[in-house]
């Protein structure tokens, strides 16, 4: 399946931010867009948010990461009108840690063997 998408360019110490300079478009693309993450009893804009710090505990990650690392969830002490704008908001500065272009790539199914996968990436 080609369905899987890129939230960030490397791996580990490596993996940067995009710096495609398009948030907007970033957000018009992105697969979690209506997709909120409850993530430590917080809700974020996304998972890829949610989790940086993770990333950020386990890797050396650059300063680049920074702007997004300082991304502030929304509170579970927050009032109605603060939970319906952050609900209404649509793109934002962090949404620039994401490609503004689809970058789909393809995982091998780990529910065929071998053989399977060879037959079907013949198909």
């Amino acid at each position: 399946m080609r369905k899987w998408t890129r939230r960030y360019e490397g791996f580990g110490n490596a993996m940067t931010p995009f710096d495609d300079g398009d948030p907007r478009s970033s957000w018009e693309i992105c697969p979690a867009r209506h997709c909120k993450q409850l993530h430590d009893g917080q809700i974020w804009k996304c998972a890829p948010l949610a989790y940086l710090p993770m990333q950020k505990g386990k890797y050396r990650l650059s300063e680049k990461w920074d702007p997004y690392l300082a991304y502030q969830p929304l509170d579970p002490g927050c009032s109605n009108a603060e939970l319906q704008a952050f609900a209404a908001l649509e793109d934002e500065a962090a949404c620039g840690m994401c490609p503004a272009k689809q970058r789909f790539f393809e995982l091998p199914n780990p529910l065929r063997r071998p053989k399977d996968r060879a037959s079907a990436s013949a198909a």
